[in-house]
């Protein structure tokens, strides 16, 4: 093949590239997809933190995963919106995220802001975070900041969710929401209350994704919320936090492929969750130092396995 052949390759930035940079360049460093498996199965090791000077900040909430930041990237292309919605900003991270996947819509979030008293776990058990000293709206003024900085039609406005969701979306949307990110209250009930709160208030084929259905054994709102409205709801189990998406009659084909790309059958499941613990407890006999102990025993069961059926036959 000569050079000239080649057609010249267009360049694309991945999202959390434009996002690291974003927040880099701010004087936040970011905390995002350390496999738990190397921290003693800390699985929130893999949503996004923001740290300052060193320290995590307790900005109300974490961000998306890389995963989850892949999901809403392949479903990018599939959906062409205008006017998109967000319960839960916290620092940020996935409000400015679906504002630079979609940079022709308008992105409005809402959010309590940070709580007057410190969850007190956090005061025991994670004594490095920041939980002083910081605003309650520091979450969203920083929000509202990058994307002014940034020219990213983003607008984070400060109330509670049901119940400020009727003044907050018509003065915040140009347009009823084509697309809603529920990641407020963390409960089945508050998932509920968002939800209902919604149904008057977005477009009539809105796609609703749900952030920590699975994480948060949210499973028991999110049905609910399919009850309501008569669909079928999906988990996408390829998403860190088991995110769930419960999407209109008139999705396009092209949408409903993503979905299925990162979903799983009921029966795999299973089997994979039958089969889980043994793996897992082969898995870390497999990765035992061999000059341990434990790694000479797993040596010679080894030995024993390979050379068993031969002792059987003499």
């Amino acid at each position: 093949m000569n050079e000239s052949d080649c057609s010249p390759i267009q360049s694309y930035e991945p999202v959390f590239l434009r996002l690291f940079r974003i927040y880099r360049q701010a004087g936040y460093d970011i905390r995002i997809n350390l496999n738990p498996a190397f921290f003693a199965g800390w699985g929130d090791s893999l949503f996004c933190m923001l740290y300052k000077d060193g320290k995590p900040l307790s900005t109300g909430g974490g961000g998306i995963s890389l995963s989850e930041l892949n999901f809403f990237e392949s479903l990018r292309s599939a959906l062409p919106l205008s006017s998109i919605f967000v319960i839960g900003n916290s620092g940020g991270w996935s409000t400015l995220a679906l504002a630079l996947l979609w940079p022709e819509a308008r992105v409005a979030a809402i959010d309590c802001g940070l709580m007057e008293k410190p969850n007190p776990l956090f005061e025991v058990f994670d004594f490095d975070r920041h939980q002083g000293g910081m605003p309650s709206d520091f979450g969203i003024v920083l929000t509202n900041d990058l994307a002014r900085a940034h020219h990213l039609d983003v607008q984070v406005v400060q109330g509670m969710s049901p119940q400020d969701l009727p003044h907050v979306i018509p003065s915040a949307c140009p347009a009823p929401p084509q697309l809603v990110f529920i990641d407020g209250g963390h409960s089945n009930e508050q998932v509920i209350k968002d939800f209902d709160g919604l149904q008057r208030l977005v477009d009539p084929n809105c796609i609703f994704i749900f952030h920590d259905v699975v994480n948060w054994h949210m499973e028991k709102g999110f049905l609910h919320c399919c009850e309501v409205v008569g669909r079928k709801g999906h988990i996408l189990w390829r998403t860190s936090s088991g995110m769930a998406i419960l999407l209109p009659d008139t999705a396009s084909v092209a949408v409903r492929e993503v979905v299925d790309a990162f979903s799983e059958s009921e029966q795999k499941l299973r089997e994979f969750k039958r089969r889980a613990p043994r793996r897992r407890m082969v898995s870390i006999i497999e990765k035992l130092p061999e000059n341990s102990i434990l790694g000479k025993l797993k040596t010679a069961i080894k030995w024993i396995n390979a050379h068993l059926p031969r002792l059987h036959r003499h």
